[in-house]
């Protein structure tokens, strides 16, 4: 059984422009019982630095090894994380 995965990339937004960005592939193609790394691309998009709390949800059947639950930017930065 393939099980495909759509996987949407979050964007929290600040007025008009998005304050902090998250960006993921978008879809994502596995057998029963692979194991696949999601590239996640977070950045900031202000002068300012962000403490970030992420809460990473899957859907039902799928298991997140690496959890990361907060991460710091400085201005302008960009953080990649598989």
């Amino acid at each position: 059984i393939i099980l495909t995965i759509f996987v949407a990339g979050i964007t929290m937004c600040y007025a008009q422009k998005s304050a902090v960005s998250i960006e993921t592939d978008q879809k994502l193609s596995v057998f029963n019982e692979d194991m696949v790394s999601v590239l996640l691309k977070i950045s900031n998009n202000t002068e300012i630095e962000r403490n970030l709390d992420v809460d990473i949800q899957t859907v039902k059947g799928l298991r997140v090894i690496n959890n990361i639950s907060s991460i710091h930017l400085k201005a302008n930065e960009k953080a990649f994380y598989l």
